[in-house]
């Protein structure tokens, strides 16, 4: 008998390197992340509090909120936020990338809070972070996540776009900043424009089966993207309806003033997106909101006891919905970490076919490694 029957294969053997300090380092700077998200939530949220405070104390009004409605209004949101995680999920599988739906949506909503931190990169950075692994190239989720961005700036600002042609109320420089938005946005994302760009990106980091994988990008998930996005905008005009119902305008119909919520909300945040540099678009959403909402509010709430005070509760919904959406996002993002997270790390995540290939050939290896050879 060979005395290479109890030889340790040489790739089984341990060998030293700086796995340690690596994990150490990642989880400094993961806690790092951490903190900083919070400070910058923190200064975020209290900003909005005070400010809807301040407001109803120098109108001298006392509203008495309806809380129930500020509930659905997150729900709505939160529900509003699925479509766009579907879609990005949807690109990473048509760009070869192998990765679940559920890690996908988490690794979307946490990304979501990067968009507070001042650049806006850190949604990228969070994303890709988050959904990085065997099977997910951090290049082609990044590519991913632009995509995903792209496609749902546009549809909001061409719903914004139309909505000021046939609803016109003299904001001539927002349809001109939605028509632009909506061009820009929706050219970027077309699959002839988009995917030269990322059979550059496929060569340069040699990997064949990705550049195979872009052709699979095409009209078809793209029409897709902006179906959920509809759906999307949607929620989210009704998220803003139910706000305004927070604020005890109760006499609002529901289905007539739809086209204007959805508008409003689209082109708020899309311009908030623009100002990169703004956490959140803090300031600028709520400005566009106003400047949409105030006129329309004026004439449905004619002969109310709200009607002299149409842009003050325009502006109070504004900051009312920049609190239930941060809480919404910051809440979902807290339950996905801990609940899915936990079933991640326990083996819940499937593995791909190529970690099955690769644990496949080192059993075989190990095997072959350690049968008795005979001697002659």
């Amino acid at each position: 008998m060979d005395g290479k029957l109890f030889e340790v294969p040489t790739e089984q053997r341990p060998r030293p390197s700086g796995g340690r300090w690596r994990v150490v380092t990642r989880h400094i700077l993961s806690l790092c992340c951490v903190i900083l998200l919070a400070c910058f939530l923190r200064h975020t949220l209290l900003n909005a509090w005070e400010q809807f405070h301040r407001l109803q104390t120098d109108a001298h009004i006392r509203l008495h909120l309806h809380w129930g409605w500020s509930v659905a209004a997150a729900a709505m949101y939160v529900v509003g936020v699925l479509p766009a995680g579907w879609f990005w999920h949807r690109v990473l599988r048509d760009l070869g990338q192998e990765t679940g739906l559920i890690r996908a949506m988490r690794a979307y909503m946490i990304g979501h809070l990067g968009k507070y931190v001042p650049g806006k990169l850190w949604v990228v950075v969070l994303r890709v972070g988050l959904v990085s692994g065997p099977g997910v190239q951090p290049t082609m989720a990044g590519a991913a996540v632009f995509v995903e961005t792209l496609t749902m700036m546009a549809v909001g600002a061409l719903l914004s776009a139309l909505y000021l042609i046939f609803a016109w109320q003299g904001h001539g420089e927002l349809l001109a900043v939605a028509v632009g938005i909506a061009c820009v946005a929706g050219i970027l994302t077309l699959p002839p424009i988009f995917k030269p760009i990322l059979r550059i990106v496929a060569r340069r980091n040699s990997r064949p089966e990705v550049l195979n994988a872009v052709e699979r990008l095409g009209f078809r998930t793209l029409w897709q993207g902006w179906g959920g996005m509809l759906i999307l905008w949607a929620c989210f005009g009704i998220s803003l309806w139910m706000t305004l119902r927070v604020i005890g305008l109760d006499r609002l119909p529901f289905w007539a003033p739809l086209p204007a919520m959805i508008a409003s909300a689209a082109m708020a945040t899309v311009s908030g997106f623009v100002i990169i540099l703004l956490p959140g678009g803090l300031g600028v959403r709520e400005f566009v909101l106003v400047a949409l909402l105030a006129p329309y509010l004026k004439g449905a709430l004619a002969g109310s006891e709200f009607s002299d005070h149409a842009e003050l509760m325009a502006v109070l919904a504004a900051c009312l919905l920049r609190i239930e959406w941060l809480l919404a996002e910051v809440i979902a993002a807290l339950l996905l970490w801990l609940c899915i997270g936990q079933r991640r790390d326990r083996g819940a995540e499937p593995p791909s076919p190529e970690d099955l290939r690769v644990e496949r050939v080192s059993r075989e290896s190990v095997a072959q490694a350690t049968l008795p050879t005979n001697s002659l």
